[in-house]
């Protein structure tokens, strides 16, 4: 059994074919498909972090990583710019500001995997 509820006129949750039958879907993912296929990272950051370059994700807009910052040369960074490298405040979709936060948590790990590796 389908639960669906309604706010006024407009939203209904629900199965989109079950129970009120409306005029489509709502894409709420909006950029989830690019070029007619589904979206896909590519992982330039631990790429050009174990092999010292990126090939496989060539073609990616990632490609162009510069690699780790130091932990010093970073710190040095944010105090001058106020944010991080290649988060920047222009205007951006959701999937394109999402690549680059992808990217903060993988570097985040390589730092962990960093530290870790001290001990």
């Amino acid at each position: 059994m389908t639960q669906v509820a309604r706010w006024g006129t407009g939203l209904i949750i629900g199965a989109p074919s079950g129970g009120l039958k409306g005029l489509g879907t709502i894409n709420v993912a909006t950029e989830i498909y690019k070029q007619d296929s589904a979206y896909s990272n590519p992982d330039a950051v631990l790429e050009k972090h174990y092999t010292g370059k990126v090939v496989k994700f060539a073609d990616s807009p990632f490609a162009d990583y510069p690699g780790l910052m130091s932990l010093k040369e970073l710190e040095e960074f944010t105090k001058k710019n106020w944010h991080l490298p290649r988060i920047h405040r222009d205007p951006m979709g959701i999937f394109d500001r999402g690549d680059v936060l992808l990217e903060k948590v993988e570097e985040l790990f390589l730092y962990d995997f960093e530290f870790n590796n001290r001990f």
